[in-house]
């Protein structure tokens, strides 16, 4: 029966491309970033210019109370620094933290400030030297119940910062040493009208 024929032939193409896929897919061992007991989550990570992994994420201290750690690998990950305290905060709720970096392995930080909160959160932004974390600088003035940021870096390195309010998308850009005013994302700007192009051209 060609039907039958076509089935078997299909199982096994199905089945020797699976095994050809796991064979090619070889994962290293877990490494132990961090080995404070508690609690941790939201990490994020990037990769700088000169192959530095670096790593943040929030940790639980106590109920409504959370520090941002930061670690860093050289060794393609065989070993990493030991996790510093971004932010040395004796109380509130850090949490998301992202990172992103410039041309020139300028490391930069964004997270989310007294999440535990709601009401009272600001996005948040801060920047590494090598060595010491900058006083951070509050992105979102004057607007409490800012969550959820995100921060990017283009070509030039223009650096974007986005975030959520109210249902809106809000961001603010760092150029010439100067951050724009907040802008809103969804009305009367280039990048609203491209998208609003793009999706009546198809």
């Amino acid at each position: 029966n060609l039907n039958n024929t076509m089935k078997k032939i299909t199982a096994i193409i199905i089945l020797l491309t699976t095994i050809n896929l796991i064979t090619a897919q070889k994962w290293s061992e877990p490494v132990l970033i961090f080995t404070m007991q508690g609690y941790n989550d939201n990490p994020d990570f990037c990769v700088d210019h000169s192959g530095v992994i670096h790593c943040v994420w929030s940790h639980e201290i106590e109920a409504n109370y959370r520090k941002i750690y930061y670690s860093k690998s050289e060794d393609e990950d065989d070993t990493w620094t030991e996790p510093k305290d971004v932010l040395q905060n004796n109380e509130k709720w850090m949490t998301n933290p992202h990172l992103a970096v410039d041309s020139k392995n300028n490391l930069y930080l964004t997270y989310d400030y007294n999440a535990g909160d709601p009401n009272n959160m600001l996005v948040l932004f801060t920047k590494y030297n090598g060595t010491n974390w900058s006083e951070p600088d509050t992105i979102s003035t004057n607007m409490p119940h800012s969550m959820y940021n995100k921060i990017v870096i283009d070509n030039n390195d223009k650096i974007y910062v986005f975030w959520h309010r109210s249902e809106t998308i809000y961001y603010r850009f760092f150029e010439n040493d100067t951050w724009s005013e907040i802008i809103n994302f969804l009305i009367g700007n280039h990048i609203a009208n491209l998208y609003t192009q793009k999706k009546q051209a198809f």
